[in-house]
């Protein structure tokens, strides 16, 4: 496959005199530039992915809702010296549902 540069270019040169070359050209480019529709089943991995990440922000939504009515949704705290302690499970967890909704909405983008 030679140059898209180049193939464009013999394009302009061959064109007849009564077509304007910026609608040929723009037309050319576009059919040049198309993105293919994605397979079947790049389309049914996708489908189960996003349900995944559906599983997965449901659970992250239980586990906090557990954890808040548990009174123990605090994610930090002070311990006996005055340090400050990082309550480490509900910061993974609430950063993963934080993840699992980025993927859902990005899977969720249609393909073009």
């Amino acid at each position: 496959m030679a140059d898209p540069a180049q193939e464009i270019f013999q394009f302009i040169l061959n064109l007849p005199q009564s077509v304007n070359p910026y609608e040929a050209v723009a037309v050319q480019i576009k059919e040049l530039t198309q993105v293919p529709k994605p397979p079947l089943w790049g389309r049914i991995v996708r489908r189960v992915l996003a349900f995944q990440f559906f599983i997965l922000c449901v659970q992250c939504i239980t586990v906090l809702w557990l954890r808040k009515k548990a009174k123990k949704l605090k994610f930090f705290r002070f311990n006996k010296l005055g340090l400050i302690h990082i309550e480490v499970l509900n910061e993974i967890v609430f950063f993963m549902l934080l993840f699992s909704i980025h993927v859902l909405l990005d899977q969720s983008r249609p393909l073009i």
